[in-house]
């Protein structure tokens, strides 16, 4: 079966690599314009699994219908590049105990996805299972950045105030940082946000810019702005993220 995608200006697709000691990873990033919506929902049934798909059908609010469907369209889009032959309506994500996307598809090498979306976005990150991985991707708000701030530690207060005025939306950053982290050990933020602390960042002066945790010693993150878009990517330190000159870059809001 062929699936459509939409116009390039809609639908974007970047393939990452991850390195640890052994071997190389591919990883893929997808994201989707929440201006396409009517696109998918009319193929919604060639995506979504028999599960998802009678759940999207029972759901009321055109806010969550849109969000659910686009994020799981990114996620098939994502895991059937990972996975290789699947069809995605054979790929069902069922949520965890604690809402993160568990993928359950009959595949050699187990695979899991990050989900994130904004009411502009939908986006998700394939991986391997072997390699927790988490993003999140926020549209930059101004009237969030002074509750994003209050959030963070005093060390973390110190460390924006000596940044250079080049690094812009540093709450953002710091805020996406701490839910992708959230997402790569399987949480959320059902763990007090404190315990997600950044203790550094690194490469200020370009992008994507670099951070490591306080107490999560065994993750490091990248960021990227994007036109008005904050994304965040935690991976495992040990690990070497690819970009290159390919950040995942989103549709331009």
């Amino acid at each position: 079966m062929q699936l459509a995608e939409s116009s390039p200006t809609s639908f974007s697709v970047v393939p990452l690599v991850l390195k640890d000691d052994e071997q190389s990873h591919w990883l893929h990033f997808v994201s989707i314009d929440a201006t396409a919506f009517e696109h998918w929902h009319a193929q919604h049934r060639q995506w979504l699994h028999p599960t998802e798909s009678s759940y999207y059908e029972s759901i009321t609010s055109d806010v969550r219908r849109s969000s659910f469907l686009l994020g799981r369209i990114a996620a098939k889009s994502a895991l059937t590049r990972q996975l290789g032959s699947m069809q995605p309506e054979a790929i069902e994500i069922r949520s965890g105990l604690f809402q993160a996307p568990i993928v359950c598809a009959a595949a050699a090498n187990p695979a899991q996805v990050s989900i994130a979306h904004t009411r502009t976005m939908a986006c998700a990150l394939a991986f391997p299972a072997t390699h927790p991985m988490g993003i999140d991707l926020e549209d930059i708000l101004p009237d969030r950045s002074q509750a994003m701030e209050r959030q963070c530690s005093e060390s973390e207060l110190a460390m924006v105030q000596a940044l250079p005025s080049t690094v812009a939306h540093p709450w953002h950053i710091l805020w996406t940082s701490k839910e992708a982290l959230s997402k790569a050990i399987g949480t959320g933020f059902t763990t007090p946000i404190r315990l997600f602390e950044v203790r550094e960042l690194m490469g200020v002066s370009a992008s994507p810019l670099e951070g490591r945790y306080a107490h999560f010693g065994q993750f490091g993150f990248k960021s990227w702005t994007i036109g008005q878009r904050v994304l965040s990517l935690a991976y495992p330190k040990s690990c070497h993220l690819q970009c290159g000159n390919d950040a995942p870059t989103p549709p331009e809001a």
